[in-house]
């Protein structure tokens, strides 16, 4: 794990598409992605499945990431909706979402 929504798998970085999250820990499980293309600073984008389930989602949905500010992903806005309706967890106190915190850092 790079950052938050980074991961490097076989000396590749591998950015998860459609979401956006603080440094956090995947361990060394095994992460599939399917990918087809890069942002705007080269990275793959990609989904990422842990153990069968969308890894960038799972994040969302336990509140440890947020939808990316540009994506057009319903799915993810409806789970972040949930956790920050249940205060799980960045949802559990204040915070600034990781593009305004980048910008301020």
């Amino acid at each position: 794990m790079i950052d938050g929504s980074t991961i490097e798998i076989n000396r590749q970085r591998i950015r998860f598409l459609d979401m956006d999250a603080p440094a956090d820990h995947l361990g060394q499980r095994t992460v599939v992605c399917d990918w087809s293309v890069r942002d705007r600073d080269g990275r793959k984008l990609a989904r990422c499945s842990l153990a069968d389930h969308d890894a960038g989602l799972r994040l969302v949905e336990q509140g440890w990431a947020v939808p990316d500010r540009d994506c057009k992903c319903e799915t993810y806005r409806a789970v972040a909706a949930r956790a920050k309706n249940r205060g799980v967890g960045l949802w559990a106190g204040q915070f600034d979402v990781p593009w305004v915190w980048r910008t301020l850092h």
